[in-house]
């Protein structure tokens, strides 16, 4: 029965086999379709970038950019547009006196309207793409600044541990000692390997934002350093983003409209649907236009208050890390003389460690805080509706 089932699975492969090589033999070239053909990004020379140049060359060749373009061009045809029916209208007007321009006056609104916030919602694409410019930028130099403190803290982990194995030789520490540095120095290494992945992880994210082979060298120039505190008052600001934001734009433009559609159903019978849908749609367009500036302010002032914590965040972890290194300093001087064990020195440095990285942290929140307050008195991140 065994050598039965054998021959038959012998028999079923050489047929499979012979089958796959005929089958082989009949297919045809595919013609592929250039879409899926995948070029590989090239690998430049090591790039140096500003932040500057960063943003600048992003708002040059970026998806984010392209498409920001592509909305513009869009909305200034729509912005032709509207003046081509205008003109349609006016011509109508003039040539048939009984003809229908109950529409001129929203036409008029619109032309008005379009072609100048076109360009207020280009720039506030822009302003956008140059906020996550900022956040990728720094966000970055935060992951390096983590992997240099970690380094750090390796080090001075290791430094300990040869010292506590050279105090165990001679007979000056216990074997508890040294088992309590080698346990400092796996936990040191294991942050270390983190840090090193995490920042890798970071170059390869980050190439892909800038558009870059994952595997591009570069070196961002700018340091991770606290951004001066802005001169602009917080109620200087607030006035700004009530006159430049795309938000206050957007409204007033609804409520005239909506008050145009109302005054084209005013012969309606106020009972009417149509003239109630009409006074519906004007009322609330009224009432989201008084709640916009009010909207706005609120923005502006959490944003003041979210730089202004930060910035006192950034103040509290630099003194934090000071006296962290200074009680350090001193633990060694301790530990050399024998006052204090290496689990004391061990803990104070693992403190210096952890102080460094929420000053780095507190760095960056801090950074884009600021970025996020001066943007706020801009036109915003938002476009208006054309």
């Amino acid at each position: 029965m065994k050598k039965e089932i054998l021959v038959s699975a012998l028999a079923a492969s050489l047929f499979l086999s012979q089958g796959a090589f005929v089958f082989a033999d009949d297919v045809k070239p595919v013609k592929v379709d250039e879409t899926e053909a995948i070029t590989e990004i090239a690998i430049l020379p090591h790039v140096n970038m500003t932040l500057e140049q960063v943003y600048e060359k992003l708002k040059a060749d970026s998806p984010q950019a392209i498409s920001a373009n592509f909305v513009y061009e869009s909305e200034l045809a729509v912005s032709k547009g509207y003046i081509e029916n205008l003109s349609n209208l006016n011509k109508s007007a003039r040539e048939d006196p009984w003809a229908d321009t109950s529409q001129k006056p929203i036409a008029e609104l619109r032309v008005d309207f379009a072609k100048e916030q076109a360009k207020k919602n280009y720039e506030a694409a822009l302003s956008s793409l140059k906020r996550e410019v900022y956040e990728k930028y720094y966000t970055h130099k935060q992951t390096e600044a983590q992997l240099i403190a970690a380094k750090e803290n390796y080090e001075r982990a290791l430094k300990l541990k040869q010292e506590a194995d050279l105090k165990f030789r001679v007979g000056k520490v216990s074997r508890l000692e040294t088992l309590n540095a080698d346990t400092a120095v796996n936990d040191a290494l294991d942050a270390y390997q983190k840090a090193k992945n995490g920042l890798e992880a970071s170059k390869m994210g980050y190439n892909l934002f800038m558009g870059y082979n994952v595997n591009q060298e570069f070196t961002l120039t700018n340091p991770l350093e606290p951004f001066a505190l802005p001169q602009r008052t917080l109620n200087e600001s607030i006035a700004m983003a009530k006159l430049n934001r795309n938000e206050i734009a957007d409204a007033r433009q609804k409520a005239k409209l909506a008050r145009a559609s109302l005054k084209m159903v005013d012969d309606y019978p106020h009972s009417s649907a149509t003239y109630k849908k009409a006074k519906v749609a004007y009322d609330m367009a009224i009432l989201a236009l008084k709640n916009v500036p009010g909207a706005i302010e609120m923005d502006v002032r959490t944003k003041y208050a979210a730089m202004k914590q930060n910035y006192d965040a950034v103040n509290a972890s630099k003194k934090n890390l000071e006296n962290t290194k200074e009680v350090a300093r001193i633990g060694q001087l301790q530990y050399d003389t024998g006052f204090i064990t290496i689990t004391d020195l061990s803990g104070m440095n693992l403190a210096v460690y952890n102080a460094q990285q929420t000053y780095n942290k507190a760095v960056l929140d801090y950074n884009l805080a600021v970025t996020d307050y001066y943007q706020c008195a801009t036109v915003g991140l938002k476009g208006a509706d054309i």
